[in-house]
């Protein structure tokens, strides 16, 4: 059994930590041209004659803006440049704002859950729905959708720099859809620069206040590529419960079959007609620091195909550990703020560490280990990092055991698969199914906690894109943090997820105790991995 040590572990948290301080860029590609470019406005007319104006602003659906009315742009810069600060003014400083229920980059469309010639129609509700409960006909179906989308070309393009201060010379690489939505995580999940200075900044999408309203707002805009890719406007993303794998043993096979999501072979390899390396190729997957924290799309398409379980293929080592019903309940009511800074340093914090916050528990970050109604699986047991106990569950597990498959590996080897990495993690697609369950119970908590406001760090650089008025890095059109903070009928889906029981009486917790000999010298080793792996 290997362990992990301290050192090894920060070197393997600096690998996936990428300085973003060059200026590539996704635009929507009617304003990558030079004008666009160099006027810093992406304030485009949709029509082809000219008539509907900028944001079309002639059919009174829009208007071009500041913004700065639109999104917190006040954060200090400073010499060397992040620029996902005060997102997006390093690209555009004018764009649409769209009125009432118009949406778009241009004001052409229809805000989420809006429909008809004048956007004025409330449309039905779109369900997201279990994966393990499609039949054939729906896996066939869904799997064609995704394909077409991995091979069409999205609306957006990549701005590849070849000059750092001038975005007018970047090499424009057209990308498909579903890369699209692999090189938007890998952007805004490297890490804030400051966190070499301070060492205790994040990313713009994990380990603090905005995860849950990050990855709603992507899987929104996901959809919605996907839907407009294969014309079909009712395509929806499913999510996965694992919250009801335990004791059962055939789990892979319910979803990771060739028929499904895919098989994979003994060195984690993914198979299928789908998802196999001739027809499912990665991109932005960075495994030596040294590639650099440029994506471009071309350079890194294929060069690792997906991989699942790369240390046991079997899983086997990951056998309920899966999150439990319990897990969830955990999250869902013992947090009923989404974040609170009263108490004292180190907790009254906007990173993982903040003692009791809502989104720190869906994410993974426990600071609360003991817990005689909701014990902790002693496999997950607590790691002590500057005197603060933290254990890692829900979210972070799920990529732990597709990505890894072991809980006692020396992670600096660079043998994490495709869910273990942080920036590839969304080449593989159960990762959507994954993020989906975890928007689910986002939405159960939002519905039981409708009075409680959102809760960001307002104006601290080192925690920049969680604010509540901060514009989500790096989506356009512009949405802010509280503006995905609203109940999932706002945006015209529901989850039709089980409801998770209320706290009852306490429990033993021996039901999560193992019935194995080597426990107890197990716990170290999974809590020195558990540090060790970064958030998703």
């Amino acid at each position: 059994m290997m362990s992990i040590s301290l050192q090894t572990a920060v070197c393997w948290m600096l690998i996936v930590s990428f300085y973003a301080n060059i200026a590539e860029a996704q635009v929507p590609a009617v304003c990558s041209d030079n004008e666009s470019l160099t006027n810093k406005k992406c304030c485009p007319d949709p029509s082809e004659d000219g008539t509907a104006g900028e944001c079309s602003s002639n059919n009174n659906r829009g208007t071009c803006v500041d913004v700065s009315t639109i999104c917190y742009t006040n954060y200090e810069e400073d010499s060397t440049p992040e620029i996902r600060l005060n997102w997006p003014t390093h690209y555009f400083t004018q764009m649409c704002k769209c009125n009432e229920h118009y949406g778009g980059y241009d004001c052409s469309e229809c805000k989420f859950g809006w429909g008809g010639d004048n956007c004025d129609m409330k449309l039905p509700l779109r369900t997201r729905s279990s994966i393990t409960a499609k039949t054939p006909a729906e896996w066939t179906k869904y799997n064609d959708q995704l394909k077409i989308a991995k091979n069409t070309n999205s609306r957006y393009v990549i701005l590849v720099p070849i000059n750092d201060s001038d975005l007018s010379t970047a090499i424009v690489r057209n990308i498909t859809v579903l890369d699209l939505f692999s090189w938007i995580h890998e952007f805004s999940a490297k890490t804030n620069q400051d966190y070499l200075e301070s060492g205790s900044a994040n990313d713009y999408a994990h380990e603090s206040a905005g995860f849950p309203t990050w990855h709603r707002l992507y899987l929104l805009m996901l959809e919605r590529e996907i839907q407009l890719a294969v014309d079909d406007p009712t395509f929806s993303l499913s999510y996965w419960d694992w919250t009801n794998f335990e004791g059962q043993s055939d789990w892979i096979d319910l979803i990771f079959n060739d028929q499904k999501l895919g098989g994979y072979t003994e060195n984690g390899a993914v198979t299928g007609d789908y998802y196999g390396p001739e027809q499912w190729q990665t991109v932005c997957w960075f495994k030596d620091p040294n590639n650099g924290s440029t994506c471009d799309p071309e350079d890194t398409r294929g060069i690792y195909p997906l991989i699942r379980c790369p240390i046991n293929p079997s899983c086997t080592a990951a056998e309920g550990l899966f999150p439990k019903e319990q897990d969830a309940s955990r999250a869902l009511y013992n947090y009923n703020v989404w974040r609170d800074t009263s108490g004292d340093e180190p907790y009254a914090v906007f990173n993982k560490y903040a003692k009791r916050s809502f989104g720190n528990a869906l994410e993974g970050f426990d600071a609360n280990p003991d817990d005689d109604i909701y014990p902790f699986d002693p496999r997950l047991t607590t790691v002590t990092i500057a005197n603060i106990n933290l254990t890692r569950y829900l979210h972070n597990t799920g990529h732990i055991i597709v990505g890894i498959g072991d809980f006692t590996t020396d992670l600096s080897s660079g043998e994490a698969g495709t869910m273990g990495s942080v920036g590839a993690s969304p080449n593989d697609p159960i990762f959507y199914n994954h993020h989906t369950m975890i928007d689910c119970l986002l939405e159960k908590w939002l519905l039981n906690n409708t009075d409680k406001p959102y809760v960001g760090p307002e104006g601290e650089r080192q925690f920049a894109g969680h604010g509540a008025g901060d514009c989500i890095v790096p989506f356009m059109p512009l949405y802010t943090n509280n503006d995905m903070y609203q109940t999932a009928d706002n945006f015209g889906y529901s989850c039709d997820l089980r409801d998770f029981p209320p706290p009852s009486e306490p429990k033993s917790g021996t039901a999560h105790q193992l019935s194995c000999s080597n426990c107890v010298l197990t716990m170290l080793s999974v809590a020195m991995v558990l540090f060790a792996t970064f958030a998703y």
